[in-house]
């Protein structure tokens, strides 16, 4: 299950999320770094220091490519150009680089969002915080697409084991919601507010026999609601011997492996007796 954050060109929701990311995203390189936008950035360093204004290095790589992709997009007024970002890229400074280009040519950016942010403006008795709020999103449509079979390897306890997927039909469920996440502290005072569209695709990882296998044992219940991919960690965690408790942390590899063993024999039961 992945967890998008979008930027404004989700405004119109009508718009198919898949036909967004076929027809818009480019694949640009080999411009100069935009030196007007980068003036004002504190040192870097190889360690992270909190709210004191020296960045890690890593940090600063990712905010390095959303300035240089907007440096693009500016030569390109006509393209519609974006940055993709993995986790690392989910760094409040990116948002406020793309806020405050706002009326001019702007990178438009797509980034797998890893913090769970406290979010601003939301209703008293609603979820506050960025994973929890989006689950219970307004469902945008459906989209279904097949995934091939593949052979591979993975490294277990220093040996190389060999690894099979099969074919399968992936269903998603594509929830959307406009958020203004709480922006962070930073020296020098809190960064600027800024609003966008968050969207996630539920179900590209697990299938669907395998999480309502897993939650009806966990849970107890056969119609349980489809749970968002932080709960689901949590649960197949809890499958694999991870105690759960708020002092324990996430789950660790070893806790995931043994749960995800344990959810591949419930989804093969499920489908078995519910013939799904």
């Amino acid at each position: 299950m992945l967890d998008f954050r979008v930027a404004e060109v989700f405004e119109e929701l009508a718009v198919p999320v898949r036909s967004v990311l076929r027809n818009s995203v480019r694949r640009l390189a080999g411009t100069a770094w935009p030196e007007t936008l980068q003036t004002n950035l504190p040192p870097l360093t190889s360690r992270t220091s909190g709210a004191t204004g020296v960045w890690p290095r890593w940090w600063r790589r990712w905010l390095d490519g959303y300035l240089k992709t907007s440096e693009l997009a500016r030569r390109l007024p006509a393209c519609e150009v974006f940055s993709i970002s993995d986790r690392e890229g989910d760094i409040f400074e990116v948002f406020e680089a793309w806020h405050q280009a706002a009326g001019g040519p702007r990178a438009e950016w797509i980034i797998r969002a890893n913090q769970d942010r406290a979010l601003l403006g939301m209703v008293e008795g609603d979820p506050s915080r960025l994973f929890e709020a989006l689950a219970a999103a307004p469902v945008l449509g459906n989209i279904e697409f097949g995934m091939s079979a593949r052979k591979g390897t993975k490294k277990v306890k220093g040996n190389r084991v060999a690894t099979f997927r099969s074919a399968r039909t992936v269903r998603q469920v594509v929830r959307a919601m406009k958020i203004t996440p709480r922006p962070p502290e930073r020296k020098g005072g809190k960064l600027e507010e800024v609003s966008f569209w968050a969207i996630l695709p539920c179900g590209c990882v697990f299938e669907e026999a395998e999480w309502k296998g897993a939650c009806a044992v966990v849970k107890r219940d056969k119609n349980a609601p489809e749970p968002s991919i932080a709960e689901f960690m949590g649960i197949v965690g809890k499958l694999g011997g991870h105690p759960g408790r708020k002092s324990d942390g996430p789950p660790g590899p070893q806790s995931i492996w043994q749960g995800l063993t344990r959810v591949r024999d419930f989804a093969l039961a499920w489908k078995a007796y519910y013939g799904e």
